[in-house]
Formats: structure tokens, C-alpha cells, sequence
């Protein structure tokens, strides 16, 4: 499959994406939910197949816990998957730092992530 047919696929499932969920869930909401869990998955990983099945599963752990923790605080949903979304981040971010610095200590190359 060639990349440019890839890439457009891509692109038009977004595009439908967004466009269907925005007026229901806002842009905020929209925005942690497509960008948060793709790029936490990316710093655990860098085969595509793996990346995506975290993704759908950071996301799914977002949504879920954000519904749980609003119903018992009475704070919007959109807070709680936000924050969600940085966690998961940022803990992506120091998982792959450490594996670097694991790396340059032992003296061997950087070892291809999951």
C-alpha cells in the first residue's frame, strides 16, 4: 500500500471524526481524545500496530475514569479526560526518557521501543 493512499485515508477518518463529534462533545474534549492517547502510545512504542491498541486503550482508561471521578466530584468530564490525557503523556515521556538513559549508562545503543 502506498503512503500518499495512506495518508489520505488517514486524514478523511479524522476529518469525519472530528466533524461528527465536535457539535456533541466540544473541541477540547475532541482534541484530548484524538491527540492524548496517540501520542502517549507513541512514546511506548514505535510499531504502528502495538501503538494503535494502546491508544484505543489509554483512551478508552481516560473516558471511563474521567466518567467515574466526575459522577463522584460533580467536575466536568472534559477536566478529568483532559488531565487523563497529560497523565498518560507524560508518563509515556518518562518511560522512554528513562529507557534512553538506561541505554547511555549500560553503553549499548538505544533499544527499539516494545
Amino acid at each position: 500500500m502506498r503512503a500518499q493512499r495512506t495518508e489520505l485515508a488517514f486524514l478523511l477518518i479524522m476529518a469525519l471524526a472530528t466533524s461528527m463529534t465536535v457539535p456533541v462533545v466540544g473541541a477540547l474534549l475532541m482534541f484530548s481524545l484524538m491527540i492524548g492517547p496517540a501520542a502517549a502510545a507513541r512514546s511506548f512504542t514505535s510499531r504502528p500496530g502495538l501503538a494503535i491498541a494502546l491508544s484505543v486503550a489509554f483512551g478508552l482508561v481516560m473516558v471511563w475514569t474521567g466518567i467515574a471521578v466526575s459522577y463522584e466530584t460533580n467536575w466536568p468530564l472534559g477536566f478529568f479526560v483532559g488531565v487523563g490525557g497529560a497523565v498518560f503523556y507524560l508518563a509515556g515521556r518518562a518511560w522512554a526518557t528513562g529507557r534512553r538513559t538506561r541505554a547511555a549508562r549500560s553503553g549499548s545503543p538505544v533499544p527499539a521501543a516494545l
